[in-house]
């Protein structure tokens, strides 16, 4: 990790181990100009956050008889495209911190109110964009145990799961997914569900997924519900 972010120990005692990271993150942009949409917020205890005094001088407590004062404010509308970009001169430490950045995206969210849906992305592009140069005499592994390692995002998920034939159900099977859970996510649920293959490979990939994504807390709602899909594909009992 401190190879990626660097470190910056605020102890002068420390000050000798810290050091730049290598990895550079760019500001997330939108590519084209966005939309924007209102949303309000509806604070009912108004009077009491600012501290206000009743005419006996005593602090107003919160009470549903006070009055909500909605307030709107401007928001990003949904589907709005935007692009990120890391850079290093070390490509593994650069698709690992695109894979961490990916992970955040699509599972935390940025920026605030994530608790009520903002700030959260889906991948619909590929994401890592270097110059690959194979030595002479050595071709790329194209099997199938090879090519979970190609999973980069949504879409790269995408691309491995189309590329399934029929008869490697069995060595789908032991195949694992262990270790990828940068990019083997929860977020990548919804290419798994529309995807054109058939249920029993979506059945294998589903039981795959569940080694490496954790079940959310009750409080993420849409977090759980692609869980509870997940759970359905692989033929598991919801609870």
């Amino acid at each position: 990790m401190r190879e990626i972010f660097g470190s910056e120990d605020k102890d002068p005692r420390h000050a000798a181990n810290n050091r730049q990271g290598k990895v550079f993150f760019m500001d997330g942009l939108p590519t084209t100009f966005p939309e924007l949409d209102l949303d309000i917020m509806n604070p009912h205890y108004g009077n009491y956050y600012r501290g206000e005094k009743d005419n006996k001088g005593n602090l107003i407590p919160p009470a549903d008889y006070l009055n909500p004062v909605p307030v709107t404010f401007l928001t990003v509308a949904a589907d709005q495209p935007f692009s990120f970009a890391v850079f290093s001169r070390d490509r593994d430490l650069s698709e690992k911190a695109t894979q961490w950045l990916i992970g955040g995206l699509t599972e935390l969210g940025a920026g605030g109110k994530t608790n009520v849906g903002y700030g959260y992305f889906r991948i619909d592009s590929p994401a890592v964009q270097t110059e690959k140069i194979e030595p002479a005499g050595i071709q790329e592994d194209n099997s199938l145990t090879a090519r979970p390692k190609t999973v980069r995002n949504q879409q790269t998920f995408s691309d491995f799961i189309k590329g399934i034939k029929p008869d490697e159900i069995e060595l789908l099977k032991s195949i694992s997914f262990k270790g990828m859970e940068s990019a083997i996510n929860i977020g990548i649920i919804p290419a798994l569900e529309s995807s054109e293959v058939s249920t029993d490979i979506k059945k294998v990939i589903a039981e795959k997924m569940l080694e490496v994504c954790k079940r959310p807390e009750n409080k993420y709602a849409e977090k759980l519900d692609k869980y509870n899909k997940l759970l359905s594909m692989a033929g598991k009992e919801i609870k």
